[in-house]
């Protein structure tokens, strides 16, 4: 991810999780700081907002040009 980010592509995560989330996805929340040093761009989301979003259900990247409407509804 760090070569890939270095070329200048940008790369917005989308971490989509069940709540109440259980304790393996707080120790994937806890160790997302290496994922932010490598560069990614990583936001949170419940699943059921996903739904309502027309997102998929799962994790899911979007390299380079993910789109600005997408961003803000991640924010």
């Amino acid at each position: 991810m760090e070569r890939t980010i270095a070329r200048g592509v940008k790369v917005l995560r989308a971490r989509v999780v069940s709540e109440p989330v259980t304790d393996y996805i707080r120790l994937e929340h806890a160790i997302t700081d290496a994922n932010l040093r490598a560069g990614e761009d990583i936001r949170w989301l419940g699943r059921r907002r996903a739904s309502t979003l027309a997102l998929p259900g799962n994790d899911f990247w979007l390299i380079d040009d993910p789109g600005r409407a997408l961003e803000r509804l991640l924010r």
